[in-house]
């Protein structure tokens, strides 16, 4: 993450440091292996240095039927000195058809912004509108400078091709659908996070109801009205600055359900969105620690079990992708998200996953696992579900 805008999009400096619970697997696990089943390729981009679904986590999403994707690309310009060189396009493909469209909106020249967006949850329950902040083009170039134009939420219509604005403004401003896909959760903040406002509203008859604290929205719970949170620090009598706290949010109650512990040296939940195992019971996300030898920050995941309101684990060398194939399953990628295992929260067992070659993944859904497959110098993205040894 870079410069001003990555103050409020990182939002990671919270206190505490939990217990270790007993379910981490280890790298040693003899388990039979999970498999890749149903495989579709999606296209290939040997070669094309402007499209890399898989790089960066965030930088796709599977429309909640699975037919259509939602993917960032590179665009390259050619402007004058001091102006942007790239900048990055929005695009929706049909998977039937492989048909293509650019959203008709203003291509952003930070992809950091609609990588924070696209993890969450932009598509509404139909897998029909999209949401999305899109920059205030205010001279009609096509592009959102982040350092200079704010932003606004706005709804796309897939089968109008048609983008809706919303009525809000900000240097930064996130929307997301909450987990009926019927209403949405948006912040608006200066872009060091200095002030804010988080709303509700319903998704199809706009009424924003300001609550009564604010923070990045991160994965909403896909069974409760909870969101994780990371709030801003507050200054105390004597002025002096606290710390960003990560917390699960009430939505229905307006209020903190939880303060959860992270290392205060935690600078990466912008980039890995904390994931939802498919009953909403487990959040896994990432955190960060010092190894015992040699003084390395090393990172790992904590497990959140949101009924019992504790720590129920951690898995080193971790990072949550997305919901695995059962209820209390999550995806975790290793070793430089070259390496995926399944891990099963409520009993703690873990499967490996044979993919036969090298694999990536870009997105994971609770039906379907994206990722990029390499063979040699060839990519190609794929789509897939996973089996669970019987």
């Amino acid at each position: 993450m870079k410069d001003t805008v990555r103050v409020i999009l990182a939002l990671l400096i919270a206190a505490g440091c939990g217990v270790c619970a007993a379910m981490a697997p280890k790298d040693d696990d003899k388990s039979p292996a999970a498999k890749l089943v149903d495989e579709k390729v999606i296209f290939k981009f040997t070669g094309d240095k402007d499209t890399a679904p898989g790089r960066d986590p965030g930088s796709m999403k599977l429309s909640p039927d699975g037919k259509r994707l939602l993917y960032i690309r590179r665009k390259r310009l050619e402007v004058g000195k001091g102006s942007p060189t790239r900048a990055y396009e929005v695009r929706l493909r049909t998977l039937a058809g492989g048909e293509e469209v650019v959203l008709p909106i203003p291509a952003y020249t930070w992809d950091d912004i609609p990588r924070m967006m696209i993890s969450m949850n932009v598509f509404d329950a139909a897998g029909k509108r999209i949401v999305l902040g899109i920059g205030v083009d205010k001279n009609n170039d096509g592009l959102h400078k982040h350092r200079e134009e704010k932003l606004q939420p706005a709804f796309y219509d897939i089968a109008k091709d048609k983008v809706t604005k919303l009525d809000v403004t900000d240097e930064i401003v996130l929307p997301t659908f909450d987990r009926t896909g019927k209403g949405l959760i948006i912040i608006a903040a200066t872009e060091k996070a200095r002030t804010g406002k988080m709303y509700t509203t319903p998704a199809d008859k706009i009424k924003l109801k300001e609550c009564g604290t604010w923070g990045l929205p991160r994965s909403t719970c896909p069974t409760a009205d909870v969101i994780p949170l990371l709030l801003p620090p507050k200054r105390d009598a004597d002025g002096r600055r606290g710390k960003w706290e990560f917390v699960l949010y009430d939505l229905a109650n307006d209020k903190i359900a939880a303060k959860l512990p992270m290392d205060e040296r935690n600078t990466m939940l912008d980039d890995y969105n904390p994931q939802w195992t498919a009953d909403g019971r487990y959040l896994y996300y990432v955190d960060v620690k010092m190894a015992e030898a040699g003084g390395r920050r090393v990172t790992f995941t904590r497990i959140w079990d949101r009924k019992e309101g504790k720590l129920a684990g951690e898995i080193e060398k971790a990072v949550a992708i997305g919901p695995g194939p059962t209820k209390t399953t999550m995806v975790l990628s290793r070793r430089r998200m070259s390496s995926l295992m399944i891990h099963d929260a409520a009993s703690g067992k873990t499967w490996q996953l044979a993919s036969g070659q090298p694999i990536r993944p870009a997105s994971v859904t609770s039906k379907y696992i994206l990722y990029v497959k390499f063979n040699g110098e060839e990519r190609t993205l794929c789509r897939a579900r996973i089996a669970l040894p019987k």
